[in-house]
């Protein structure tokens, strides 16, 4: 039994007949243009873009072109206001955190003067003595 040969993955390149003329290049040898394209050629597309752009009456053309002015406009606005209330969100966290550092330091001379270390000296001379038993039980009615 004979092994079958592998076919090829890609083919062998042919040789190409040439026929010498004098003078241009023969029209098969020319480059192909644009019409070989699929999809037809890009200046009938082109034409097709002017001639609708030449069908388009003047009031439709202003309407779009306020229309796009309009839109302009309101982009430009929605820009100068986010960033004008970015502006006014960075001055109150700078603010908020002012007040932060401010109660922070406020409770810290709080805990000074109200400290062990004060009020101990302050109560023995007012006669009160450090004892751990504990008085009566204080009813409110």
């Amino acid at each position: 039994m004979r092994k079958k040969k592998p076919l090829p993955m890609v083919e062998e390149a042919r040789p190409i007949k040439r026929r010498a003329r004098s003078g241009a290049a023969a029209p098969s040898m020319a480059l192909p243009g644009w019409d070989a394209l699929p999809g037809g050629s890009a200046g009938r597309k082109s034409k097709l873009f002017w001639q609708r752009l030449d069908s388009v009456t003047t009031a439709r053309f202003a309407r779009w072109l306020f229309a796009i002015g309009v839109a302009v406009t309101l982009y430009v606005g929605h820009v100068h206001a986010t960033q004008n209330t970015f502006e006014r969100l960075h001055a109150s966290q700078k603010e908020n955190l002012r007040l932060h550092l401010e109660r922070d330091r406020l409770n810290g001379e709080l805990a000074h003067a109200t400290g062990p270390t004060v009020i101990y000296p302050r109560a023995h001379k007012l006669g009160l003595e450090e004892d751990l038993g504990y008085g009566l039980t204080i009813v409110v009615q």
